[in-house]
Order: C-alpha cells, then sequence, then structure tokens
C-alpha cells in the first residue's frame, strides 16, 4: 500500500516531468530552426548548438539539484540519461532504418565520448566530484567545443534561405531570415524559462517522494537514474522519432553523441560546484560500466563500419530493459 502523502508527489513529478519535456522539445525545435535561419545548421557549432538545446533538461535538473544540495539525483539521472540516450535512439533508428557510419567525425566524436566516459571511474576512486573536479569538468568541455568547429559534420540540416536571383531579392531574404532567427530566438528563451521552473518541481517532487517512502539514498537514487532520466532523455527519443520519420538519422546519432559529452561534462561539472557529488560503486559503479560497454560497443560497430540492423537494435531496446531490471534489483538489496 503506498502511503497516502505520496500520490499527490507522484502526480506533481509527472506533470512537472510532462511539462520539462514539451519545453525542451520547444527549446530543440527553435535552436534547430535557429540553425537553419543563421546557416549554420552544416557545420560543427549547429552540432554543438543542438547537444546543449537536448541536454538543457538534465542541465537545469542538475542546476536545482545542486542547489538544493541532492548531489545523488545528479550523477544518478546524468548516467541514466546517457544510457537511455544511447539504447533507445540508437535502437529505434538501428530498427527502424539501420545505421552504417561513413563520416569520420562521428567516428571522432565516439571515440572522444568513450574517452570522457572513463572519467566517472576515476571519480569513483576519488569518491566525489566537487568543485575542483568540476571545474576540470568544465574546462574539458570547453576544449571540446574549441576543437568541434575546427570539424565539419553533416547533420543533414538545410538552410532554408533560397539562392536569390537578385540584389533586392537577396537583401529581402536576409532580413526575413533575421526577423524569423530573432522569433526562434525569443520562443527559445521562453522555453528555457519552462525548462527552469519545471526542472526545480521535478527535483523537490523526487526528494519529496523519497520522503514519503521514507527511504534515503537507495530510493533516492533509483528514481533518478531510471525515471528521471527517462524524463529527461525525452527530447533526444522525440528528435530520433522525428527524423525516423524525415529520413535524417545522422542528426539522432549525432545529437545523441553531442549530449553524451555535454552530460559528462559540463552537466556534471556544474553541479559539482554547487554540492559535493558521491560517487559510490555500490550505488553509482554498476551503471557506470554499463554506460561504458555501451559507448565501447557503438565505437565498434562505428570503426568496424558494420551496420546496426534490426537484431542489433532490438538488442539495444532489450538492453535498456535489462538496465532497468538490473537497477531495481540493486535497490531491492541495497
Amino acid at each position: 500500500m503506498l502511503p497516502t502523502e505520496l500520490l499527490p508527489n507522484i502526480a506533481i513529478f509527472l506533470l512537472s516531468l510532462a511539462v520539462l519535456a514539451k519545453a525542451s522539445h520547444s527549446a530543440i525545435k527553435a535552436s534547430i530552426n535557429l540553425a537553419k535561419h543563421l546557416e549554420i545548421g552544416e557545420f560543427a557549432v549547429g552540432f554543438v548548438i543542438i547537444a546543449i538545446a537536448t541536454s538543457l533538461p538534465e542541465l537545469w535538473v542538475s542546476i536545482m539539484a545542486g542547489l538544493s544540495g541532492r548531489g545523488e539525483v545528479i550523477i544518478g539521472h546524468v548516467i541514466g540519461s546517457n544510457v537511455a540516450n544511447k539504447l533507445l535512439v540508437f535502437g529505434l533508428v538501428a530498427f527502424f532504418q539501420g545505421v552504417l557510419i561513413k563520416q569520420k567525425e562521428f567516428i571522432r566524436h565516439a571515440e572522444i565520448l568513450l574517452g570522457i566516459s572513463i572519467l566517472p571511474i576515476i571519480f569513483l576512486w576519488i569518491g566525489e566530484i566537487g568543485v575542483f573536479s568540476g571545474l576540470a569538468l568544465i574546462g574539458i568541455f570547453l576544449v571540446y567545443v574549441i576543437i568541434i568547429p575546427k570539424t565539419k559534420i553533416n547533420l543533414g540540416i538545410k538552410t532554408i534561405l533560397p539562392h536569390s536571383i537578385n540584389a533586392v531579392q537577396e537583401a529581402y531574404n536576409t532580413l526575413k531570415g533575421y526577423l524569423s532567427a530573432f522569433v526562434e530566438m525569443g520562443i527559445l528563451l521562453l522555453a528555457i524559462a519552462f525548462i527552469i521552473v519545471s526542472s526545480y518541481v521535478v527535483v523537490e517532487s523526487v526528494h519529496n517522494m523519497v520522503e514519503s517512502l521514507e527511504t534515503d539514498l537507495p530510493a533516492m537514487h533509483l528514481i533518478s537514474i531510471t525515471i528521471l532520466a527517462l524524463g529527461t532523455s525525452l527530447p533526444e527519443i522525440a528528435i530520433a522519432v522525428t527524423a525516423i520519420r524525415e529520413k535524417h538519422k545522422s542528426l539522432a546519432i549525432g545529437e545523441v553523441l553531442g549530449t553524451s559529452i555535454v552530460n559528462l561534462t559540463l552537466v556534471l561539472g556544474i553541479g559539482g560546484l554547487f554540492t559535493p557529488i558521491p560517487v559510490a560503486f555500490a550505488t553509482i559503479g554498476p551503471a557506470i560500466i554499463f554506460m561504458l560497454l555501451i559507448n565501447g560497443i557503438i565505437l565498434y560497430f562505428m570503426t568496424t563500419k558494420k551496420k546496426l540492423g534490426k537484431l542489433a537494435g532490438l538488442l539495444f531496446l532489450f538492453g535498456y530493459i535489462i538496465f532497468i531490471i538490473t537497477q531495481i534489483a540493486l535497490f531491492r538489496y541495497a
């Protein structure tokens, strides 16, 4: 029998998570449109914009959890979100369209992701992510941002500005493009405002649910790494579904690689500046190892140029179910 005070907290959590997902989807859509209007969608800077936009839910949940002093929420939902992104997005794309990576730059970012994925193993040895570790992670993110503009990544985003036939038409199209970009920027800022508010409510409702259950860290960890992580991954999943429908699977794959890197560096780093983030093997260790294994498998398929087909897609999707079952089992025996 569930405690009576738990039900309102569950309702608030689900409602705020829905608002967070919808606002995040609007932010991503505005970011993609902004990249189109500014004619940067074909380049790596567009890759960064979309990656950061899809990481907004994780980023603001991390900030709000940090301000509330709940570091276990940060590490749980970041690792859980990375696992969900990889298994669900790659699984969906592989099952419906197949994945065969031909762009060398995607492989390069997968290699960077695998290297960055080793950092949580180091934090397991240290025991926590504090201010110094947080600054180091943010520094790694800044280096990544500095390096990536030197590369070109085709995400399948085409500029919406047509080629002009004369100077007047060109000037008109340019003005129209910048006015549209201004509107998209307004939508983006409004969406971010909703993301901030809903992120705060999500974190508070998770804390209240744990208090209602009269348990401590294990329950907080389980909720963060499963329900909260899946909720903050909804924007990436939405992009994957849209990309499959519009046959732009490069967009789905690219944003998952970028978002995973942003989560493991910027999101964890900023969280560590606000509050110490506990990294204990008993709670988060198995999930970190699972994430590292998944990143290694994805990199293997990319470097060997082997196609991920329907069977691989099903295995990825089934792998996420195994991940959830494993986390529940660890919670029950914690």
